[in-house]
């Protein structure tokens, strides 16, 4: 029997996980705009002690308007997406991984935690599926 939807998004969850996957609302952009221009200003303003207090301010001016915007894929997976957002990840994994034919997920989830490849394609499905359905960044450490 092949896995279920909610087996393979239980897959992409773990998945998301062991990767420590995080989602950024597009805001790394305006915080490194906020804290460069700060740095910039104070540079005129004051010279290198101007650069210290410019990008200090900055930095701690672009942490607190980041600050809330960055969760991760885990949270989205669980408690954001709607039943048909599941769905198409599902699908969107299942068609990515037509290569593999196992027969139950005792057996399919331990083959993509263990196997670099099967992981990396599970992975990278999970990466375009956020970016090109959900509008959504993620990035990995």
């Amino acid at each position: 029997m092949p896995p279920s939807q909610d087996q393979i998004i239980d897959i992409c969850a773990v998945l998301s996980e062991k990767e420590q996957m995080n989602v950024t609302f597009k805001e790394a952009g305006k915080g490194f705009l906020i804290t460069g221009t700060c740095a910039a200003l104070g540079t005129l303003l004051g010279g290198p002690i101007g650069l210290f207090i410019g990008g200090t301010l900055g930095s701690a001016t672009a942490a607190f308007h980041c600050r809330g915007k960055c969760r991760s894929v885990v949270e989205i997976i669980t408690y954001d997406m709607t039943s048909d957002q599941r769905r198409r990840l599902a699908d969107s994994v299942t068609s990515a991984l037509q290569s593999v034919t196992t027969e139950d997920i005792l057996i399919i989830l331990p083959m993509i935690l263990g196997t670099d490849n099967l992981r990396a394609v599970v992975v990278k499905e999970i990466i375009k599926f956020f970016s090109n359905e959900m509008n959504m960044t993620i990035t990995s450490s």
